[in-house]
């Protein structure tokens, strides 16, 4: 847990000294936009390497607990786990954040782009399930998935839905052509990864244990409200910053997603 805080805490520096080019050109600050230009590179590879820590350190966390983890998410491989499904769910994240920025501010998303990043997303989530069901056959485990009990449901449901479904949608190309759809399978990717991570953190040590445990409406309202925090500054940067190349947006006016993402001819 030391680990895992350090590693968010520096992380969340390095994304708050990438984002200051931003406020140093909306004030007219060209030396230190010039020098943060060559600070860039290093605070790149920085990013990159603090972000691999804290997903890798996250399952660590949990390889510590064999004996109070179910057999379908305990794994000595966890740390890979939870850094390749990372990649998937980042990947996931920017369709779904494409679209929300387009209801909100009215901005084009790039749809040659996106596809592309769907296509990277099915591949990365195809090379997650082959890793995840190969380490379950070989430790033995996967036998568990066919008990039809609770785990095996909540598992069945993590891979059908989280993985295997979006992966299907993904490696169509009328599917990533089509910005919906794409958001959707986008959507299935990043639901199935939060399963993932809840069953991993309550469900498995909850049916490891034989323990209950139900979060209370305050956790729920905590992480609501900190979503809520998030796109609120997010939009607040959109107005008076900017981070997009036309500019900040005065007064945003949502777009219909139905007529601005019909497929191109």
């Amino acid at each position: 847990m030391f680990e895992i805080g350090w590693c968010v805490m520096l992380y969340t520096t390095v994304l708050f000294l990438e984002f200051l080019p931003l406020v140093f050109e909306r004030f007219g600050y060209t030396k230190g936009l010039h020098i943060w230009h060559r600070l860039s590179p290093i605070l790149v590879l920085l990013g990159i390497l603090l972000s691999t820590l804290h997903q890798s350190s996250l399952g660590t966390l949990y390889v510590i607990v064999p004996q109070k983890m179910h057999p379908l998410w305990y794994s000595p491989i966890l740390p890979i786990l939870f850094f390749i499904s990372a990649i998937a769910l980042g990947l996931a994240m920017v369709c779904i954040e494409s679209f929300l920025s387009l209801r909100a501010f009215g901005k084009h998303l790039e749809a040659d782009l996106l596809a592309q990043i769907g296509k990277a997303c099915a591949v990365v989530l195809m090379l997650y399930t082959v890793v995840r069901l190969e380490d379950l056959y070989i430790r033995g485990s996967l036998r568990y998935a066919w008990n039809f009990d609770t785990a095996s449901w909540f598992f069945l449901g993590e891979i059908g839905l989280g993985a295997l479904l979006p992966i299907g949608m993904l490696l169509f190309e009328k599917v990533r052509r089509r910005p919906l759809m794409l958001v959707l399978a986008s959507f299935l990717v990043v639901l199935g990864m939060i399963f993932n991570r809840l069953n991993v953190g309550v469900t498995s040590i909850q049916l490891g244990m034989n323990a209950q445990y139900t979060p209370s409406w305050k956790e729920f309202a905590v992480s609501l409200g900190l979503i809520g925090i998030g796109m609120a500054l997010f939009s607040l940067a959109v107005r008076y910053l900017p981070v997009f190349p036309e500019g900040p947006v005065a007064k945003p006016k949502p777009a219909d997603p139905f007529v601005e993402l019909a497929p191109r001819a």
